[in-house]
């Protein structure tokens, strides 16, 4: 079996499994997630010290791994939007 098969058919068993990462997306840096959602740094670390962000430590150093960030985009608070405003109208001072 060629080496370019067995990772064609390990990719084809991961994408069945239920727990597999997601295949295409890697892991992100605390960086690579702040700079993608526009955080700071510190902003990524206090959601997941509050439990709203799943990390994974390689070594030493922090990741996100895919399905960790798509369960916190899920769990975003959703904003309502608000009535419009009501118009004012210009009156004529006489």
């Amino acid at each position: 079996m060629s080496k370019l098969h067995s990772i064609s058919l390990t990719t084809a068993n991961a994408k069945s499994a239920s727990s597999a990462p997601i295949a295409g997306r890697a892991a992100k840096s605390i960086r690579q997630f702040s700079d993608c959602y526009d955080l700071c740094k510190a902003s990524v670390y206090i959601e997941i010290r509050d439990g709203r962000l799943t990390a994974c430590k390689i070594r030493n150093k922090t990741v996100i791994l895919p399905e960790d960030e798509d369960n916190w985009v899920k769990n975003l608070p959703r904003v309502k939007s608000r009535k419009p405003a009501a118009r004012h109208t210009l009156r004529a001072v006489s």
